[in-house]
C-alpha cells in the first residue's frame, strides 16, 4: 500500500489496496485459520466447534483488548516446539513407509500428466485448485509481506528478505510436499469423506494412531493462533495507513475482528476456503497490476 501510493503517486489506489487487505487478512483469512483449528480440535479431542471458537475468539479478545501479552509470548515460544514436532511426526510417517515412497512419486507425475487429468472440463478444475493452493501456502503476490516483515527486528533489511525467501521453499516445497505424501501412503485420499485439515489429520491418524491426532490438534492451534495474532496486525497496519495514522473505526475493527474469529469457526469447511479464495484473488490482482 505504501509503494502504491508514494512510489507510484496512487493514493486513492493505495488506500483501496489497504481496505482490500483488511477484508482479505484481517477478517476472510482469519475465519479461515480459526476454522481450521476448530475442525482439528474437534476430530482429534470431540470438542464441539462452538467451544473451541469462543474459546478463540476470548483468548484473541483478551490480547486485543486487554492488552494481556502473555498469551501470545506463550503461542509465538511454542511455534518452534509444534513445527518440530510436525516435522517429526512427517518423519516417522515416511520412515514407516519408506518402500512406498517411490510409488508414491510415480503416482503424483503420473495422475499429473494423465489424459483424465489434461483433457476435459476437469483438467481446468484441477489447474485452478493448484494455482489456488500453491499461492495460498507460499503468499506469493499478495503483498502483505512487507507488512510484516518490516516488524522483524534483523541487523539488514536482506536478511529478512533471505528469510522470507527461505520460509516459502521450506514450507511449499518441502513440507506441503511431505504432507501430501503422507496422505497418499496412508491411502487417506480415497474413500474418505474428509476434507482439508480433517483430511492431513486423518492421515496421520492412520499411520501413527490416536496419540498423531491430538498432536496434530495441538500443532495447528500454535500456528493458527499466531497467524491470526499476525493477520490482526496488518489488518490495524492497513486501519492506520487509510486514516492517517488516526486510527479512527479502530475499536469497531476490533469487534468485527473477534466476531469474525467466533463465526469463522463454526462455518462449514469449503465456505470458509471459498471466501478466502475470493479475498486473496482480488487482493493478488489489485497487487500484481501495481507492480
Amino acid at each position: 500500500m505504501y509503494y502504491i501510493a508514494k512510489g507510484l503517486g496512487y493514493k486513492l489506489w493505495g488506500k483501496g489496496f489497504a481496505l482490500i487487505m483488511i477484508g482479505a487478512l484481517g477478517f476472510a483469512l482469519v475465519g479461515l485459520q480459526t476454522n481450521t483449528i476448530t475442525l482439528s480440535i474437534e476430530q482429534g479431542l470431540g470438542v464441539s466447534v462452538y467451544i473451541s471458537a469462543a474459546v478463540v475468539a476470548l483468548l484473541i479478545a483478551l490480547i486485543i483488548f486487554g492488552g494481556i501479552k502473555r498469551i501470545a509470548e506463550v503461542a509465538e515460544r511454542g511455534v518452534p516446539v509444534m513445527t518440530l514436532l510436525y516435522i517429526i511426526m512427517l518423519i516417522m510417517v515416511l520412515v514407516l513407509n519408506v518402500q512406498h515412497i517411490p510409488a508414491t512419486f510415480a503416482l503424483m507425475f503420473r495422475e499429473a500428466v494423465s489424459a483424465r487429468a489434461v483433457t476435459g472440463a476437469a483438467f481446468m478444475t484441477i489447474f485452478f485448485n493448484g494455482i489456488k493452493r500453491g499461492v495460498f501456502s507460499s503468499g506469493a503476490g499478495h503483498g502483505d509481506a512487507p507488512t510484516t516483515g518490516a516488524a522483524a527486528d534483523v541487523k539488514h533489511p536482506v536478511q529478512q528478505g533471505l528469510f522470507g525467501t527461505l520460509a516459502i521453499y521450506m514450507d511449499t516445497c518441502v513440507v506441503c510436499t511431505a504432507t501430501a505424501i503422507v496422505i497418499i501412503i496412508s491411502g487417506s485420499y480415497i474413500g474418505v469423506d474428509k476434507v482439508g485439515i480433517q483430511l492431513t489429520q486423518y492421515a496421520f491418524m492412520s499411520v501413527l494412531g490416536k496419540w498423531s491426532a491430538i498432536v496434530f490438534a495441538a500443532c495447528i492451534c500454535m500456528f493458527c493462533f499466531t497467524s491470526i495474532m499476525a493477520n490482526y496486525y496488518c489488518g490495524e497496519t492497513s486501519l492506520t495507513f487509510m486514516t492517517n495514522g488516526t486510527m479512527k473505526g479502530r475499536n469497531l475493527y476490533r469487534i468485527l475482528f473477534v466476531l469474525i474469529v467466533f463465526l469463522g469457526g463454526v462455518t462449514e469447511a469449503t465456505v470458509m476456503w471459498d471466501i478466502a479464495d475470493m479475498f486473496l484473488a482480488i487482493m493478488l490482482l489489485t497487487n500484481m497490476v501495481a507492480l
